[in-house]
């Protein structure tokens, strides 16, 4: 309501009184000092009851409210600071209340900033205006002044609100939109720019988004586009398995991460192909091993492209250790017609990704691979040796410097020289009586020696 029409309003209940004064007599002077509050109609001749005196009040300050409200727009120009920080610390805190984890820090950063400024000049308002609501609650008087003074304050706070309102909604709207696409909320990506410059960002079109080396615990090969996806381990307990184990290669090919029982025969055919017969141990042996309570607990992964296995690895559990749990990963091979094409670097990622997540006490992994020091061996096996340990390098692999042999599956044969390589999970390493430890059960559980064998007996020395 105007404060004209309120002005009509209270002009309309004077002229009502005087229409039943004339009706009686003796009302002449009564009839004058009411024509006279006419010529002043923002004045109230009645004593007023409280809910007119909050109606009048209210509908002055909310007639100079909405009579100033574009105002707002004229004192965001003039105080463009102020006004961005509001609106943005509007959007940032529903941004941190809709949105995926990894947004939260700096949004309520924001929100935090943007509502300290906010509130620090509704404080200034509200003082300006308390002096003068107050004199319009204790008076009987519809004031101009009031009006005017709630049009140049209370206008303007009004369309700071509901631009604060607007802005929280699209943040509300956008951290929804991040939080359920998993693919772009859950992972953080690395663009090589033609300097050699590595930016982290959220999308390889978005500017570059800070994050601490420290907190990098998985990053994937790169994709077609040249992108690394990088994964942070609050990223990766928030992801469903099922969204990180499945992703597109190189040639649009689909391509899935999954454990499977030892039983599954899918893998048999790369084992035998890529392992020879004296390192091959029998299906039926590796499968009692996955029954509970066997020692060691074999787990088989694989990675299936368009529906057919590319790769598998087989892990041996252990159990735990005086530094943790003992893991050994002695398969892991990809499809010959499927190597060199990053099949294998991305399964044995998230194998790593996996066995981390499974076993939060576990130092690392450790492998077993042919020595290319061998004696006896000829050039092309020395190269595919060589070659197969270099691969492991190239993706945090170490090579321990200690003598290993590994028992022959063949019955009489010697034990094969080999090398151990260690993957380190960032867990503050193992010592070398973790690795005499883990060696022991090795020999023990997984090749069923004797105490008097003799590479137990070596061991022991």
């Amino acid at each position: 309501m105007t404060l004209e029409a309120f002005q009509q309003n209270e002009s309309e209940q004077l002229h009502w009184k005087l229409a039943s004064m004339e009706k009686s007599e003796g009302q002449y002077d009564q009839k004058v000092n009411l024509l006279s509050l006419m010529e002043k109609p923002a004045s109230l001749s009645h004593t007023e009851s409280k809910s007119d005196k909050l109606w009048r009040v209210t509908s002055v300050l909310s007639s100079g409210t909405v009579d100033g409200f574009t105002k707002g727009l004229s004192e965001a120009a003039a105080n463009p600071l102020r006004f961005t920080a509001e609106v943005a610390g509007a959007g940032a805190v529903a941004l941190a209340m809709k949105g995926p984890a990894w947004l939260r820090g700096a949004t309520t950063t924001v929100g935090i900033i943007g509502g300290a400024v906010f509130l620090a000049d509704l404080g200034t308002k509200v003082k300006d205006m308390a002096p003068s609501v107050g004199a319009l609650w204790q008076s009987n008087k519809a004031s101009h002044d009031v009006y005017q003074k709630a049009s140049n304050v209370l206008g303007p706070l009004a369309f700071d609100t509901t631009s604060m309102l607007l802005a929280g909604g699209l943040g509300a709207k956008l951290g929804t939109k991040l939080a359920s696409d998993a693919a772009f909320s859950k992972r953080l990506f690395v663009c090589e720019t033609p300097s050699g410059n590595k930016i982290i960002a959220l999308h390889p079109e978005n500017p570059k988004l800070g994050i601490k080396a420290a907190e990098v615990t998985h990053i994937d090969p790169p994709d077609e586009h040249g992108v690394r996806s990088i994964y942070r381990q609050r990223d990766l307990a928030e992801t469903p398995p099922e969204l990180l184990n499945t992703w597109q290669g190189k040639d649009q090919s689909h391509l899935k991460f999954q454990s499977i029982s030892p039983k599954n025969p899918s893998w048999h055919r790369i084992y035998e192909s890529e392992f020879p017969a004296e390192e091959r141990q029998a299906y039926a042996f590796l499968e009692s091993l996955s029954k509970p309570g066997a020692m060691p607990q074999v787990k088989v992964q694989t990675t299936r492209r368009n529906g057919e296995t590319a790769a598998f690895s087989l892990t041996s559990d252990y159990g735990e250790g005086a530094e943790g749990r003992r893991l050994l990963l002695p398969y892991i091979a990809v499809a010959p017609e499927l190597q060199s094409t990053g099949i294998g670097t991305q399964h044995l990622e998230r194998m790593i990704r996996e066995l981390k997540g499974n076993y939060p006490t576990a130092k690392g992994v450790i492998l077993e691979a042919e020595d290319p020091l061998a004696k006896g061996i000829d050039a092309a096996t020395k190269a595919a040796r060589d070659r197969r340990i270099s691969w492991y390098q190239k993706r945090n692999g170490a090579v321990l410097d200690r003598p290993y042999y590994f028992p022959s599956s063949i019955e009489g044969e010697a034990p094969i020289d080999a090398k151990l390589i260690w993957i380190d999970f960032e867990r503050g390493g193992m010592s070398k009586r973790g690795f005499d430890d883990l060696i022991a059960e090795i020999y023990k559980h997984g090749y069923k020696l004797g105490d008097n064998h003799p590479l137990m007996t070596a061991l022991r020395n």
